[in-house]
């Protein structure tokens, strides 16, 4: 039998905090916020959850396991047992001061039950009884600083610690042949946000709207990893053609500074393929483009 004992909330033998990496950060940059409960009961089961809103922030979990695990932690001198509800990956969405709201949630402890009424085999042996106590945590603020000016026309809206890579399959190609064109960010920064990149193309190659791959992390450290754009370009007339140039900039919180990545463009020789008509003719693009999504 379970028994109601909410006014047994928060105590120095049972309570919960919600713990964060920092209190003072930039528009985007990381923190780690630990969801934790401690006790120096027995805990037997957890419900009635409530989840801080974590309102201006970007927020994704970073652990996925159903159970809590238990572990022995010791907080000016006496012993509890702690264990990490849930850990998650905050990125601050606006400036000023933005408020994580408290964990509430349900506990069931197990205690010693009193002497009173109690079977002779439960006097022997000694009897328990399971108790809900409702917890609810600290609430914490964080001062988010806003991007300095002299942010660059190409920034990313990413923060962190980024670098860029462009890559073209071949330099050389015919008209009406695709040629695949790869633009990659990695490091460590929210690149879940990443847009592709605002790039220019000459007029007379045809470009498909990106595909996106991910190569993604999430753990207490942050997010890392890369997230690559690829492009087909289809030129439609021979000639020598520049793709690029490519320029990346990103917000690095180390410093409180812009970062800008540039790399020159690529040289790309086409010459006279099949199919190639000898005036510039929009009709005959959107034919061309019609019988390339059929084939895929």
């Amino acid at each position: 039998q379970i028994k109601s004992n909410q006014a047994a909330g928060n105590s120095n033998e049972l309570f919960a905090r919600v713990e964060v990496s920092k209190t003072n950060a930039y528009l985007g940059e990381r923190i780690t916020a630990d969801l934790k409960i401690y006790s120096r009961v027995t805990m037997v089961n957890f419900d009635d959850w409530k989840m801080p809103s974590f309102e201006g922030f970007w927020s994704k979990e970073t652990t996925s396991n159903q159970q809590i695990q238990l572990q022995n932690e010791v907080i000016d001198e006496v012993m509890y047992q702690t264990g990490l509800i849930k850990q998650l990956v905050l990125s601050p969405q606006k400036s000023g001061e933005l408020t994580i709201d408290p964990l509430e949630l349900s506990v069931v402890v197990r205690e010693r039950s009193s002497g009173r009424g109690r079977s002779v085999f439960d006097q022997f042996f000694g009897g328990y009884q399971d108790t809900k106590r409702a917890i609810k945590s600290n609430s914490v603020t964080i001062n988010v600083k806003p991007y300095p000016s002299g942010k660059p026309a190409d920034f990313s809206g990413l923060t962190g610690d980024l670098s860029m890579k462009a890559t073209l399959d071949k330099q050389q190609s015919k008209s009406n042949e695709a040629v695949n064109l790869k633009v990659t960010v990695s490091g460590n920064g929210n690149l879940y946000q990443l847009q592709p990149p605002n790039l220019e193309f000459p007029p007379d190659i045809e470009v498909y709207d990106p595909k996106t791959s991910d190569n993604i992390k999430v753990s207490g450290t942050g997010i890392s990893g890369s997230r690559t754009f690829e492009y087909v370009l289809i030129p439609r007339y021979s000639g020598d053609f520049q793709i690029g140039p490519f320029s990346f900039s990103y917000f690095d919180p180390a410093s409180g500074s812009f970062k800008t990545i540039d790399q020159e463009a690529f040289d790309l020789i086409v010459e006279k393929g099949e199919g190639e008509e000898t005036s510039h003719s929009p009709a005959i693009n959107i034919a061309n483009k019609e019988d390339i999504k059929m084939i895929g």
